[in-house]
């Protein structure tokens, strides 16, 4: 098993193509867990379309302290 950690705030412009590109891995041992760190603009609606339709992308919304422990979050829920 991969586990991809994507932490990401406000992040509309770029969220989509990283969701596509972990899609587009010729992979099927993958899991894509993204931690938002309570986004306000579409990055959660984007990541919500997303999830609805592939079961590998997994996300949670929270405010954090920062880059490292969003990954730090990320670790902890990861396979």
């Amino acid at each position: 098993m991969i586990s991809v950690i994507t932490p990401v705030y406000n992040g509309e412009k770029f969220i989509e193509s990283c969701l596509q590109v972990v899609i587009k891995q010729n992979f099927s041992e993958v899991e894509h867990i993204i931690v938002d760190g309570g986004s306000t603009d579409k990055t959660i609606d984007i990541i919500k379309h997303y999830a609805n339709q592939y079961s590998h992308i997994r996300w949670i919304s929270e405010k954090d302290r920062g880059q490292s422990d969003a990954i730090n979050k990320g670790i902890y829920l990861s396979s």
